[in-house]
């Protein structure tokens, strides 16, 4: 065969992905090492600010926000390690609505209320 000759199968793009819904993370393939990352960035900050059992509806919006927001920033600055170029207004808007949303959540670590049944469950 010559290389005219040779034909690429394209890959079908994943329907599924492509299809927003709020719970995409769940949805999401726990294999890859993005999701698994945003996974441990969301109970991470979730954790922090009292455990996703004892927070609201709506800081739980603005959570999934904050990491999706980091996980952009993350990119862009790979970008900029790589020496590609970004826009530096897009990077800054960036941190700046990072920054927002964190202070609107809470920058300090509050306690959460553990049952005992919840803490030797935990061990």
């Amino acid at each position: 065969m010559s290389k005219k000759q040779i034909k690429h199968k394209r890959k079908k793009p994943n329907r599924e992905l492509e299809k927003y819904s709020e719970d995409f993370l769940n949805k999401a393939d726990g294999r890859l090492k993005f999701v698994r990352k945003m996974e441990h960035r969301l109970k991470q900050l979730t954790d922090d600010i009292g455990g996703i059992k004892n927070i609201s509806y709506q800081k739980l919006c603005i959570c999934k926000r904050v990491v999706f927001i980091e996980a952009q920033i993350d990119q862009m600055e790979e970008q900029i390690v790589n020496g590609i170029f970004i826009e530096s207004n897009r990077y800054n808007n960036a941190v700046n609505v990072l920054t927002g949303l964190l202070r609107t959540i809470g920058l300090e670590r509050k306690t959460r209320q553990v049952d005992l049944n919840e803490y030797l469950k935990g061990k």
